[in-house]
């Protein structure tokens, strides 16, 4: 078992993907998105889980859009064409 202050790893991350560890199932990153920058679409094969602490954005997921921020979680799930979009001034965490 591994323990981690997940939101103090992500507000401190400043690196665009930082994998924390990974397993036969599952994989943790810390992502840090600057302003204007998206991460780019993406299809996977897993189902992801993406909690936000910081910052502000738009996610698409399967052509949908919302607005994100801190305190939001969006579930992606696995085959869903997604995008998460930095539509504010600081990094998206």
């Amino acid at each position: 078992m591994q323990y981690k202050h997940i939101e103090q790893l992500a507000l401190d991350n400043e690196n665009f993907r930082t994998v924390l560890f990974t397993n036969e199932h599952s994989q943790v990153v810390l992502m840090s998105v600057e302003a204007g920058d998206d991460i780019g679409k993406e299809v996977h094969h897993v189902d992801q889980i993406l909690c936000f602490v910081s910052g502000q954005g738009k996610a698409i997921v399967n052509g949908e859009e919302m607005e994100i921020g801190a305190g939001d979680l969006v579930d992606v799930p696995a085959g869903a064409e997604h995008n998460f979009i930095n539509t504010g001034e600081h990094p998206l965490k």
